[in-house]
């Protein structure tokens, strides 16, 4: 389970990255990435950037949907958990 703060970025621009320690459990460069989110069920594609950061660790590009989920289930400040399901599936959750 991987656990990332919401700050600006990731509350309000489609994305978020993930650490280094965690970057194997994730697919090539352009990559597609379904997400689940929340116990909803409801499913999103997105995309793996590993060009945007410099150590070309994953950026998850999630997109409109993935914005207003999170701004309609979470504050800035909380904590989002990300259960690795695949390396091509991911589910979110709150953190509790």
């Amino acid at each position: 389970m991987i656990k990332i703060k919401l700050g600006i970025a990731y509350y309000n621009q489609g994305f978020f990255n993930i650490r280094k320690k965690y970057e194997d459990e994730f697919g090539e460069n352009q990559s597609k990435l379904t997400i689940i989110l929340g116990e909803s069920g409801k499913e999103i594609e997105a995309t793996i950037n590993r060009t945007a950061n410099p150590n070309q660790t994953p950026r998850i590009m999630a997109g409109k949907e993935y914005t207003v989920w999170i701004q309609e289930n979470f504050k800035m400040g909380d904590f989002l958990k990300v259960e690795i399901v695949s390396n091509t599936r991911i589910k979110l959750l709150k953190n509790s």
